[in-house]
């Protein structure tokens, strides 16, 4: 899971700030073409990146102008510059995404971008103006079919679920391919056990299937996850096994058994709450319909105005927007 630096947190609080977008793609031999800057033009319109616990992949959508003045993106084009050292838009080719959230008028510097996505280019809409580049994460190395049926776990009878996870990548992809994490690995110790979640899977036999059907097979035993995650200590993308946080949206009052004092701390869903300088006249306090809204929602009824608690946001910061469905 991604850190933010204190800098990134109090930006984020900013009303007036800016949200800059790198697309970067690779034209074959870690030739990485910056689509924000190339032959001195922006090519990027839009990007749209996304995932959730329900899906296999984080998916992303870069939206690019076809032609600028007379450079054309579009590979078949006779005497196309864009192309001339290599395709740049390609299907299977890498591709990742940079943002820097700043303050308002202040240009990104170099230690400002944060990677937000990688992956390759699943489909591109040439006939679209502008042209829209449909991304998946790393996941697609996982785009393999079991097609021996073999015992697993191969050599014991019974061993933890993340043993055989890692067994079924080597034995499909090759030893070392891919290195299964766990939430806090790193490059030493990829699968801490302290994160195991301790379920042991006897000898069975592996059937045939893809290889990432095999593994979330495994996963949904406990309701845990596995895909690509971005994990601190690697500065990478790994592919992580982890228990999601699936909690549900908060809704109601909290009754406490006397006045919270000036200051007083308490700890809701591992965020820790703090009341405003002067005590609430009452021990209520008001919970927002979703957990994105919660700590700024918590508020005293009080018989003036109420005043939010917590991380409250600064004035003129508009509330966080509903969560949509995906």
């Amino acid at each position: 899971m991604r850190t933010l630096t204190a800098d990134q947190t109090e930006i984020l609080t900013k009303r007036n700030r800016a949200v800059f977008v790198r697309a970067w793609v690779d034209r074959g031999s870690s030739d990485w073409v910056d689509l924000t800057d190339l032959e001195g033009r922006d090519w990027v319109q839009g990007v749209e990146y996304g995932a959730s616990v329900e899906q296999a992949a984080a998916t992303a959508t870069v939206s690019l102008f076809n032609r600028v003045d007379n450079l054309n993106l579009a590979p078949l084009v006779d005497g196309s510059k864009l192309n001339a050292s290599g395709t740049i838009l390609d299907l299977g080719h890498p591709i990742y995404v940079e943002t820097a959230t700043m303050p308002q008028d202040t240009p990104p510097s170099s230690g400002d971008w944060v990677e937000v996505f990688r992956g390759e280019i699943d489909a591109i809409d040439w006939e679209r103006n502008p042209i829209r580049l449909r991304c998946r994460d790393e996941s697609g190395v996982l785009d393999r079919f079991i097609e021996s049926q073999v015992k697993r776990p191969f050599d014991v009878a019974v061993a933890p679920v993340e043993d055989v996870m890692q067994e079924i990548l080597d034995g499909e992809l090759g030893e070392g391919v891919v290195t299964l994490f766990s939430i806090t690995g790193d490059a030493t110790t990829p699968f801490k056990a302290a994160d195991s979640p301790g379920w042991m899977i006897p000898e069975y036999i592996q059937k045939k299937q893809p290889l990432i059907q095999a593994l979330r097979v495994l996963a949904d035993q406990i309701g845990w996850v596995v895909r690509y995650l971005w994990n601190d200590n690697t500065s990478a993308f790994e592919l992580t096994f982890y228990e999601p946080g699936r909690e549900l949206a908060a809704r109601g009052t909290l009754s406490f058994t006397g006045q919270p004092t000036a200051t007083e701390t308490w700890v809701l869903n591992s965020t820790t709450m703090t009341a405003v300088a002067a005590s609430p006249s009452t021990d209520e306090f008001e919970i927002g319909s979703t957990v994105a809204e919660t700590p700024w929602r918590i508020s005293s009824r009080c018989s003036r105005p109420a005043r939010s608690l917590g991380t409250s946001r600064p004035p003129g910061l508009s509330p966080p927007p509903t969560p949509r469905g995906p």
